[in-house]
């Protein structure tokens, strides 16, 4: 992946619409959990 693939994904990752203040909605059980695509 180049610079600009990679720059695109996390713009990606961010505008993700289950992406809250970088935690996941999806993988919310009643605490919140950061986004693991957020993770790099």
């Amino acid at each position: 992946m180049n610079y600009p693939q990679y720059r695109k994904a996390r713009r990606l990752t961010r505008e993700c619409c289950n992406n809250v203040g970088g935690n996941c909605l999806l993988l919310d059980d009643g605490e919140e959990c950061i986004c693991v695509q957020s993770i790099i």
